[in-house]
């Protein structure tokens, strides 16, 4: 498992110098995920029991999404290499299999959550070192990104692990765990003000908003958090509020590109609603749809862009997966808080936080690549294998009936609990 922690630890980073050092045909983080793999369907094999890829909405929508997106390439591919496709999406269905057939117990569940906050504060570090280096050289306008990609895609990443590693911080029994998640917090809460994102900045609002209406002490809570906010937003030399108050010429530049993009990314749906004009293509066809013809870049908005390259089928797949995953974790939370553990309503909260807020990030930027994303994503499935199992072992010990058939079926049509606050 100690390989599959350190494949978590790398999804965060987009060209890291050690995860995405080229050994023969693959890289460091490749071979991982390959190994990964092989030990998963080891795993699967040795307990005798096959991964549920079918048992959850998400998961069948995902395995549909990538059979559109192959079907996609194939068809209209032009710009995307076999390669490229299949280290872009062959590489999130390999993982949802390592990942459902791996975290299979409690424990598992709870290392992996910790090394997601682990990886959060980790490329934050590389962050605020890149704004230290950078910012001698272009000034404190600099905004870093480095081995993240770029200050969004920094920001959209580590805005999936931020709300988890708060909820542990609140409820983990272990002072290790939770002095962790406060540096891994504080680290990336700095990051994330230097890298002035002021989409993340939108999500982070939401992400905090979820979690300040799930807690039971609604107002404690605004005011820690917005004391939090405000003393590194006070003290940073640069921060996505000024970037809002005063923008300088390339944040109205921004505006405009961004602005650009998109009315061209319309025009593509417009005229191709159906089939898209190819997954991957987005770069190199959007000058033929704008006035700006030197325009050649993503569009910047995750559901724009898919809908633009995979159709409208392929848009509402990719809101299904969104949209089932959280219809999920409502259901373990509820169930958790009824007969527990603590452990899956912490997770099952944090993660939709960070979804919430990742959903709103994806709106400025094209995202649905970024590997944490779909780690989240995922783990909804086992959350829900593991509530079930829970569940069982609750009615055995107070002597009601419960099956594995009944489980299944449960699965299956996903029924859900009631409403009540966290």
């Amino acid at each position: 498992m100690i390989l599959y922690y350190i494949l978590v630890l790398s999804l965060p980073f987009l060209s890291h110098p050690l995860f995405g050092l080229k050994v023969g045909p693959l890289t460091v983080e490749k071979y991982l995920g390959a190994i990964c793999f092989l030990y998963a369907v080891l795993h699967a094999a040795v307990r005798r029991r096959a991964p549920g890829l079918f048992r959850t909405t998400q998961a069948r929508a995902f395995l549909l999404f990538f059979l559109l997106a192959s079907i996609s390439w194939l068809a209209l591919g032009r710009s995307l290499t076999a390669t490229t496709m299949l280290d872009v999406y062959g590489s999130h269905l390999l993982f949802l299999v390592t990942t459902v057939a791996l975290i299979d117990s409690l424990p598992r569940l709870r290392w992996a959550l910790v090394t997601a906050v682990a990886a959060m504060g980790l490329v934050s570090l590389y962050v605020i070192r890149d704004w230290q280096l950078g910012s001698a050289v272009y000034g404190a306008s600099y905004r870093p990104g480095y081995v993240a990609g770029d200050a969004n895609f920094f920001t959209a990443s580590v805005l999936l692990s931020l709300p988890v590693a708060l909820l542990l911080l609140w409820n983990e029994r272990s002072a290790a765990v939770r002095i962790f998640c406060f540096g891994s917090l504080l680290v990336t809460l700095a990051a994330i003000t230097l890298a002035a994102s002021r989409g993340g900045f939108l999500g982070l609002l939401v992400a905090m908003g979820w979690l300040l209406w799930r807690s039971r002490t609604r107002f404690r809570n605004l005011v820690l958090v917005g004391a939090a906010l405000g003393l590194l937003l006070a003290i940073s030399p640069l921060s996505p509020v000024a970037r809002f108050l005063h923008p300088d010429y390339s944040d109205t530049d921004s505006v405009r590109i961004h602005l650009a993009l998109w009315r061209a990314g319309l025009r593509i749906v417009r005229d191709h609603p159906l089939t898209g004009i190819g997954v991957g293509q987005f770069k190199a066809a959007v000058g033929e749809y704008s006035s700006e013809k030197d325009l050649s870049l993503l569009a910047h908005n995750t559901y724009l862009e898919i809908a633009a390259e995979m159709g409208l089928g392929g848009l509402g797949l990719f809101l299904v997966i969104f949209g089932s995953s959280f219809r999920t974790l409502t259901r373990v939370r509820l169930a958790a808080e009824r007969h527990g553990p603590p452990l899956l309503r912490v997770a099952a909260t944090g993660i939709q936080a960070g979804l919430l807020g990742f959903g709103v990030a994806a709106f400025f930027v094209s995202a649905e690549f970024l590997r944490m994303f779909w780690f989240m994503l995922f783990l909804s499935i086992c959350l829900l294998a593991l509530e079930q199992e829970e569940a069982a072992r609750v009615a055995a010990a107070e002597g009601r009936p419960s099956t594995a058939e009944a489980a299944r079926a449960e699965w299956w049509t996903g029924a859900e609990a009631g409403n009540d606050a966290w």
